[in-house]
């Protein structure tokens, strides 16, 4: 579509059109919380962990620690700034790794406040 021009009604079917069937706002929710999250991303290049996890079984171990020191390597080996989003409970962890913290951000329905967390590759 050319810019500036609305898309008919009758243009979105089928599972396209059900995700924008939200009288909820739950979708654009969603997408603007996205959007928040996007905006805390440092402006330089980065890498950017998604996700990391230990199972519960390993946790207190000093695994996630281990884990997080080859990411943090691997990130540094190429010259890049490593990014993340956290809750409230693991900022303090993510401090003694080197990071910190960039801003935060929650939308008022949609549950905890998240963190955006930054480590230089020198640190």
């Amino acid at each position: 579509m050319p810019p500036n021009v609305l898309m008919p009604d009758d243009a979105l079917t089928g599972p396209t059109a059900e995700l924008w069937d939200d009288p909820g706002g739950l979708t654009r929710e969603r997408l603007n919380y996205m959007d928040l999250l996007a905006r805390m991303h440092p402006p330089t290049p980065h890498v950017y962990l998604s996700a990391i996890g230990i199972t519960p079984a390993m946790q207190q171990r000093g695994c996630g620690t281990v884990l997080m020191k080859l990411v943090c390597a691997e990130a540094a080996q190429r010259g890049r700034d490593l990014y993340l989003e956290t809750g409230n409970d693991l900022v303090p962890w993510y401090v003694r790794l080197g990071f910190h913290v960039l801003g935060s951000t929650s939308l008022p329905s949609a549950g905890p406040t998240l963190y955006g967390m930054v480590r230089p590759p020198n640190e």
